[in-house]
């Protein structure tokens, strides 16, 4: 018999070797691609690098769209307690006024109205102080406004006035035929303008001017002295009545005093000027005209 062919080799792995590597060949390598070129690997990174730059680009809109969103509502939520703030701060304000005008004079008018001559009383002083004026003037006009309060408070709640335009119409009554109600307002009437007058006379002699303070005297107590001998007042209205001229007083004798001394608008608005750099600047170019004129003149001499 004839011996048979000896059966191929196999690897480790089960597969036979191909016919060129039992045949002793070297196996041909594939085909390895074209590296790119300088250029093109250049447009690669460029391009990678926009992509980034457009992802970043996109991220940042995106967080952006959220702090915008988030801005809007910390603003509305600020601006929702700012005006509810200013709301409740109204409120306290003229509630406090309208309470203690109803609790203590009986009416909420006397609150409205101390409350809005103290308001302009306000208005004063930040207006004298935004135009120069000086704090002074607002505080002795109050202190002066103070005093006047007090004594018009004791003279309306003791009916002084009133009692003596009674017995001067009683007194008149029996010469004259006049309703005693007429006679009460002119007694009051003549005896205000005669009081008031006297005092703005005296004080007008002090000032210069004692004919124009005569006459504003008696306007003044002509108008006071026949609505204190028309009314009788209790305590809450003559306190209340008071207050009010007081107030008006205030408000009045702030700017007669302030005018007085004389507003300056430079106490104020002068320091929005830069002045040492205005008077600096005109010292270095008065100096360069002078090495101007020097340089200048050195040069001519040559």
């Amino acid at each position: 018999m004839r011996p048979s062919a000896p059966a191929a080799r196999v690897r480790p792995g089960g597969t036979p070797p191909s016919g060129g590597r039992a045949s002793g060949q070297r196996p041909q390598s594939p085909t390895r691609p074209p590296r790119p070129g300088v250029r093109e690997q250049l447009g690669r990174v460029r391009g990678a690098f926009g992509g980034l730059i457009s992802a970043h680009i996109g991220l940042l809109r995106a967080e952006l769209g959220v702090v915008a969103r988030e801005a809007g509502i910390i603003a509305g939520l600020g601006l929702g307690l700012l005006v509810l703030g200013l709301l409740l701060m109204t409120l306290l304000y003229t509630g406090t006024w309208l309470f203690l005008g109803e609790w203590l004079f009986g009416s909420l008018g006397w609150g409205v109205l101390h409350g809005s001559l103290f308001t302009i009383a306000l208005m004063v002083l930040i207006g004298l102080n935004f135009v120069g004026g000086t704090i002074r003037d607002w505080l002795v006009a109050m202190g002066i406004a103070l005093v006047v309060t007090i004594l018009l408070s004791l003279l309306f709640a003791s009916n002084l006035l009133r009692s003596a335009a009674l017995a001067a119409a009683t007194q008149l009554g029996t010469a004259v035929a006049v309703e005693p109600g007429i006679l009460t307002i002119l007694a009051g009437l003549v005896v205000g303008a005669v009081a008031l007058g006297v005092v703005m006379a005296l004080v007008g002699a002090r000032v210069g001017r004692p004919f124009s303070m005569l006459l504003l005297g008696l306007v003044l107590g002509a108008l006071v002295g026949a609505l204190l001998g028309f009314v009788t007042f209790d305590t809450p209205g003559a306190i209340a009545v008071a207050i009010t001229l007081g107030l008006i007083t205030w408000i009045g004798l702030s700017g007669a005093l302030a005018l007085r001394r004389g507003i300056d608008p430079a106490r104020r608005f002068g320091r929005l000027q830069p002045r040492e750099t205005m008077k600096a600047a005109k010292d270095t170019r008065d100096w360069l005209g002078q090495e101007w004129k020097r340089q200048r003149s050195k040069l001519t001499t040559r």
